[in-house]
């Protein structure tokens, strides 16, 4: 109810900005994520709490104007490579057997 009394100037810059808070949560996740392999530290390599807002931010940043649009898909993109990444990782660190 609230978006039907924003004019549509408002709109368009609230969509480019979701689209490029969700490519900053993108960098920080991956921020994150090289600082826990580097430090082998297990609490940090739980970016997975910033993927669902990422996604949803980058998804609503899809309706922005077109020149804004590029940043929507990239914050659509680094949390679809992290989750694929750490699911690589975990399945590679499984096969790993430590006694035969």
């Amino acid at each position: 109810m609230e978006l039907a009394f924003l004019n549509k100037h408002t709109l368009k810059r609230l969509l480019s900005w979701a689209g490029l808070l969700s490519f900053l949560f993108g960098l920080l996740s991956l921020a994150l994520l090289n600082a826990a392999l580097i430090f082998r530290n297990v609490p940090l390599a739980q970016p997975t709490a910033l993927l669902v807002p990422e996604l949803l931010l980058g998804i609503c940043g899809l309706f922005a104007p077109r020149g804004r649009r590029s940043y929507a898909v990239w914050g659509i993109a680094i949390p679809l490579f992290v989750s694929i990444g750490m699911f690589v990782l975990f399945g590679l660190s499984w096969t790993i057997n430590p006694r035969p």
